[in-house]
């Protein structure tokens, strides 16, 4: 049981190493390894005249080298003895340039060397019993999980620029650990392990349980005020409703062909290719950097506390030039960044080239990061992405025939369904020929002449729709 509590813990951490971390860490044969490691990097920084107070580090170094002995009879020849000291160093090698982050690691490993056992009434013999190593165990995994946690803040793309407002919200964890900690350790110091374990197990689930309520609670409350900042209102859940509706309208097996083509895939690799594509074909400032912000802020939830702090505390307004300085700072949170713009041909003629201009930078000064504009090839958007790479829907037209005739054959038998069967297979193939020769090319009207043709409640008036289908898109929506 004890040793399992170990092998979790360690196994945590291993999920955030790279194979060369797992490496350093198994041939780390005992603490000299760190402090040469400490004292390599102390005469770095010396060297660029910022050196910082590596003494804050003695306790925990001490503390460790006290705890070797029992912890090696626990795990008695299993592989997990470096965990507690070896992923120092690589922890320390990272943040080594980055002062605050330094200073703020330096001083919790200095805290959680106070807060371990003495040890010195047990002399050179430990008790062999379960009740002491089950606290051992408890130490252990609590000293590994810090390192887990310090792991994940420092090793996150862009973490030099998070790093401030993620520790920020890691502070509730870090206090939960520290206690567990501090309390497992007086029980070892004072020799009451007789006690009963499950009450050293209910102190660590309620520090524990107590520290997740208030991240979560800071998280929402941030989270609140950060929505409120960009004046989000009720347009997220708006578009949220409009992307499931058009889900919803997508037809099983087409546009597949557009991945295949030589600029999306371009487009998609990684690290390789230009980073803005324009895709055009027929009809189908501040605002749409707000919706990027709130986008990456779902899917990295951590960015919450840097533009909390940056930004609300701060006072400062969404303006586009706020919006503009923050928005990159955003994107280092990502390895790899796609961004799709569509209908910006919908917004007014007189902003299309500032809010091109403003989009295209965003990729320009992240490598992480692509965007694809969508939109009709239009005078003022085709004069700002001439020069970038086009994919011309116009001329692929067997492929958008093929997904037109996948989208009718689908909408038909969806129609005749609904009529039971009832309508003459010639009726349909009539009304299926006629839409396939009158689309050229333009979905939106496939779509709206579809829907016409829901509309009818019987053959007749099929037959009616049919000898009067509308020639473009404007008769489609009369």
């Amino acid at each position: 049981m004890s040793l399992a509590l170990i092998e979790r813990a360690c196994e945590r951490l291993r999920k955030q190493l790279s194979p060369d971390d797992r490496a350093t860490i198994q041939n780390s044969a005992n603490m000299d390894d760190v402090r040469h490691a400490i004292s390599q990097i102390e005469n770095h920084l010396a060297a660029r005249q910022s050196l910082r107070n590596f003494d804050r580090l003695t306790p925990f170094l001490d503390a460790i080298d006290r705890l070797t002995k029992p912890v090696d009879i626990l795990c008695n020849g299993t592989p997990f003895m470096p965990y507690a000291w070896a992923p120092l160093k690589l922890i320390l090698l990272t943040a080594q340039y980055h002062v605050h982050a330094l200073d703020k690691l330096l001083s919790a490993y200095g805290s959680i060397g106070l807060a371990l056992p003495r040890l010195a009434r047990y002399g050179e013999t430990f008790p062999d019993n379960h009740q002491f190593q089950h606290l051992l165990a408890y130490l252990y995994s609590d000293i590994i999980e810090f390192h887990t946690r310090a792991f994940r803040l420092i090793r996150k793309p862009g973490w030099k620029t998070f790093f401030s407002s993620c520790w920020g919200r890691f502070e509730h964890q870090f206090d939960a650990l520290l206690q567990s900690i501090t309390q497992t350790s007086e029980l070892i110091d004072k020799e009451t392990v007789s006690l009963d374990i499950s009450l050293a197990h209910e102190w660590r689930q309620k520090f524990s349980e107590h520290a997740v309520k208030q991240e979560k609670r800071m998280e929402f409350e941030q989270r609140e005020a950060v929505l409120r900042w960009l004046e989000v209102g009720d347009s997220k859940s708006y578009q949220e409703d409009k992307l499931e509706l058009l889900r919803s309208h997508c037809c099983e097996g087409t546009s597949q062909w557009l991945t295949k083509t030589q600029e999306i895939r371009s487009w998609l690799r990684i690290g390789k290719g230009h980073s803005v594509t324009w895709l055009h074909g027929k009809p189908g400032s501040a605002q749409i950097l707000r919706s990027l912000c709130i986008q990456m802020v779902d899917l990295a939830p951590e960015l919450i506390s840097f533009i909390y702090d940056e930004c609300v505390m701060s006072r400062s307004s969404p303006s586009v030039s706020c919006l503009k300085a923050i928005a990159p700072k955003l994107m280092t949170a990502f390895q790899d960044l796609r961004i799709i713009i569509d209908g910006i041909d919908e917004v007014s003629y007189s902003q299309h080239r500032e809010l091109i201009k403003t989009l295209a930078s965003l990729a320009e000064v992240q490598i992480n990061c692509k965007i694809l504009f969508a939109s009709q090839n239009i005078p003022t958007i085709f004069s700002s992405l001439k020069s970038k790479p086009q994919l011309k829907l116009g001329e692929k037209t067997l492929s958008i025939e093929k997904d037109i005739d996948l989208i009718v054959a689908a909408s038909l038998q969806e129609l005749s369904d609904r009529h039971d069967g009832g309508i003459p297979g010639s009726v349909l193939a009539s009304i299926g020929k006629s839409i396939q020769e009158k689309a050229e090319g333009m979905f939106l009207w496939v779509y709206l002449v579809l829907e016409i043709l829901k509309g009818e409640g019987n053959v007749d008036d099929l037959q009616t729709s049919i000898e009067s289908l509308p020639e473009d898109l404007a008769g489609a929506y009369d």
